[in-house]
């Protein structure tokens, strides 16, 4: 990408996230990208793989 700062990355795809399906997502947010949450993601997005299949199987 070739971007000289992070920031500029993520300001042009950074849209791209929206797209995730995070109910599905191997990851959390945080796992997948090493940063810290972007306001606005649902939940699923904020808590960690090990965790939502712990949930699922207690369901």
């Amino acid at each position: 990408m070739r971007h000289g700062h992070l920031s500029e990355t993520l300001d042009t795809y950074g849209y791209l996230v929206w797209e995730v399906d995070w109910e599905n997502a191997p990851a959390s947010f945080v796992e997948l990208y090493g940063l810290s949450a972007p306001a606005g993601l649902p939940e699923a997005a904020l808590v960690p793989a090990a965790e939502r299949v712990r949930r699922r199987e207690n369901a």
